[in-house]
């Protein structure tokens, strides 16, 4: 599983935060109109993350979280635990994220949310792309 996005409606210091966590994946997502745009991002060089020689990737993407103290890192750290371990429906957010055999899962809480994937750069993003009211890592 690999996380691509992580959307905070309210959660300790987080407001309204979106955060991308794919240098290949771009997600915006409007709580207004509940729109969920996933759209191809500039890839990285060929061989950016390649390892062992012979073209071989041991890392796929890298993401940090960083900032001020009191700017969030901790709470975002702690909102995908709450997500993952404990989630009892009352968090506000979307999360999304590629699971291993390709498919791109988001998850949420809130109501009427609608994915647009832009037909163009669809194409080899993901094979399906589908809601989850249970969010359960896949192993």
């Amino acid at each position: 599983m690999k996380l691509i996005f992580l959307y905070a409606g309210r959660y300790r210091s987080l407001k309204s935060a979106g955060m991308n966590f794919d240098s290949n994946v771009r997600v915006r997502f409007d709580p207004g109109s509940g729109e969920l745009v996933v759209s191809r991002q500039k890839r990285v060089p060929v061989g950016f993350f390649s390892s062992g020689g012979k073209g071989r990737r041991g890392v796929e993407s890298v993401s940090v979280i960083v900032g001020d103290n009191g700017a969030g890192k901790t709470s975002v750290a702690a909102l995908i635990g709450d997500i993952l371990l404990k989630d009892d429906g009352k968090l506000d957010y979307v999360l999304v994220v590629e699971q291993s055999d390709g498919r791109c899962v988001y998850s949420s809480n809130r109501e009427g949310i609608k994915t647009k994937l832009p037909r163009k750069e669809a194409k080899g993003l993901f094979s399906l792309c589908y809601l989850t009211p249970h969010f359960t890592p896949d192993r």
